[in-house]
């Protein structure tokens, strides 16, 4: 969990607002350990969730578990709105079409999509014209062209 949303070391990208709100909520000497303590509630909810799901539809079937996270989502709603203080968002500077166009034509943007591009045409291609070259070597397994 390493450090805040834009650190680059930040782990937490399933549930963005949830780990910007944890960063904005704590202080920098803090946020270690408030990451951590996100991340080990989070990884046990994703552990015993599936497993207490199965064993309610086992007890009781769809039925009893669609009625169980009914009950659990309101009172986590009215918990979460009593619980969560209220964080206005951050004001953020607009962007204009030449801001745009800099973060466009930036080789440290520019070089790694063009090369990406670049190995995803020639791949393609590859790839594409693997059902017609097919028939031409005698294997008419992999080609939909008939002989």
């Amino acid at each position: 969990m390493g450090g805040p949303p834009g650190s680059g070391r930040c782990r937490v990208r399933l549930f963005p607002a949830a780990a910007a709100l944890v960063a904005r909520l704590n202080p920098a000497a803090r946020r270690g350990r408030a990451f951590g303590s996100y991340g080990f509630y989070k990884s046990i909810g994703n552990t015993l969730g599936p497993l207490l799901g199965g064993a309610l539809v086992w007890a009781g079937g769809l039925r009893l578990l669609f009625g169980v996270l009914a009950v659990l989502g309101a009172a986590v709603a009215v918990w979460g709105a009593l619980a969560v203080p209220a964080v206005p968002p951050l004001p953020k500077a607009r962007q204009t079409v030449l801001d745009l166009t800099r973060r466009l034509v930036d080789p440290a943007f520019l070089a790694p999509t063009l090369a990406l591009a670049a190995a995803t045409a020639a791949l393609s291609a590859g790839v594409g014209f693997l059902p017609f070259a097919a028939p031409r070597r005698g294997s008419a397994r992999w080609s939909p062209v008939p002989r």
